[in-house]
């Protein structure tokens, strides 16, 4: 005999829709590990450093295994470049990370589709407006435009600046 208390709610009337719901979610996980961009194998790459806690502006020396899902990363996102210093990699890499983590999830309906891409433009409009291009050219598909913005922009240059700049507590 169960001593869980039976539940009084109403099975047959549901404003939630559990199995829609589970549905959207298995899409959406299933959607991300298809797609596995941001897996870098940070142990193939070495910071060549002359203090002990290194520096941002490391020199690189990426093994084959880290070079090739670099270049796979970053050529989906528009740049022809691999990172030589520390300060590139972690600055674009999170960039990258940015532009990548806004689509909605699989399984959305096309309505909710364009709310929630209405959304992230609005968001990154007042929060990030340098990515406010790129972002568009993400949400709407159109990542063969994204060479073209990071050059006009100088998108790597600014990541990596921005990334070596900010104060972290060093």
């Amino acid at each position: 005999m169960s001593s869980r208390p039976k539940s009084t709610a109403n099975n047959n009337v549901a404003s939630f829709d559990i199995e829609r719901f589970k549905k959207q979610m298995e899409a959406f996980a299933e959607g991300r590990d298809r797609e596995p961009l941001f897996d870098i194998d940070f142990e193939d790459i070495q910071r060549l450093s002359e203090s002990a806690n290194g520096d941002k502006s490391d020199t690189l020396i990426v093994g084959p295994t880290a070079e090739a899902q670099l270049r796979r990363l970053f050529s989906y996102f528009g740049f022809h470049q691999l990172p030589a210093t520390y300060g590139e990699l972690m600055g674009n890499f999170l960039y990258c990370r940015a532009l990548y983590s806004q689509p909605a999830p699989a399984g959305c309906s096309e309505e909710d589709r364009r709310i929630w891409d209405k959304a992230i433009l609005s968001a990154c409009s007042k929060c990030d407006p340098e990515r406010l291009e790129a972002q568009t050219a993400v949400v709407n598909g159109k990542y063969e435009l994204l060479p073209e913005i990071h050059v006009r922009r100088e998108t790597w240059a600014k990541n990596t600046a921005a990334y070596t700049e900010f104060e972290d507590g060093e």
